[in-house]
Formats: C-alpha cells, structure tokens, sequence
C-alpha cells in the first residue's frame, strides 16, 4: 500500500522523498505461478495482492526506496495455526514464503521501478514475520529509517 501511494502521490507531482517497505511482496501472480500447484494457484488468484499490477512504473529522481528483506524462512509450526488455518493455507505460505526469500534479490520488486529510481535492499536476519520479536532487526530498521 505504503508503494502504491507513493507512486500515485509522485504522479500528481508530489515529492516523496523516501519510501520504505519491511519485506513487501510483489508480482503475486508471477511468484505464486512458480511457487504454488495448479490448484492453490487457482485459489490465489482472488487474492487481492495477486491482481495488483500498477498501470505505470514507479519513477522518480528524488525517491530513495528502501526494501527491508527477510533473511531466513519462516519457523512455521503447524499446530500453532490448526485453528486458525486449513493444511492447505500453512503449506501455501510456506511455499510463498520460501520462494521470495531463495528466489528472488528484490521480491520483485525492481519490475515496477523506473530506471531512475534509487532502490536500497537491507537484509534482516529474521523471516517475513520474525523480525518483529528481534529486536536487532528493528533497531535496525529503525537506525536505518531515522537517518
């Protein structure tokens, strides 16, 4: 989201200056095409982020975006979700999961970028969700944002 309005707010000729995002995921549908079965991949297809694809990239020379990126896959224990989540749902983000962090340098990210565009990729030591316990990760994000 944080993305989406930057991108709209320099389009109407706004100066952002910074834009952030913690591990954020893009091209859903191509990530889940690779990641997924022909099933699951059906079933993501109403996913709202699955049909997320911005008529313009994002373009600026005074932009800097940093994407803070997972280091490590999730720890995901099946019997903490059970009542929250089927089978099928844990093992798809699992499989989601695993693909952005061995698969792609920048979550896809660099396909809506313009040329010009400053893009920082920072490793966090934790997974997608984890950084959020350590707490060197957000110092971290935090150290890095603040200066």
């Amino acid at each position: 989201m944080a993305f989406e309005i930057a991108r709209q707010l320099i389009e109407d000729s706004n100066l952002v200056s910074r834009v952030v995002l913690i591990d954020s995921y893009f091209n859903h549908k191509q990530a889940s095409s690779m990641a997924l079965s022909d099933t699951l991949n059906q079933k993501h297809k109403k996913n709202i982020n699955h049909k997320y694809r911005p008529k313009k990239k994002f373009s600026s020379l005074h932009s800097e975006i940093i994407l803070f990126k997972a280091g490590k896959l999730e720890n995901i224990d099946e019997a903490t979700f059970q009542d929250q989540l089927n089978i099928n749902d844990i093992k798809e983000a699992i499989l989601m999961d695993e693909y952005y962090v061995t698969q792609t340098s920048d979550n896809h990210l660099r396909e809506y970028l313009g040329d010009d565009c400053n893009l920082i990729i920072k490793k966090l030591n934790e997974s997608h969700t984890g950084w959020l316990k350590n707490i060197d990760d957000v110092k971290f994000i935090s150290d890095s944002i603040g200066s």
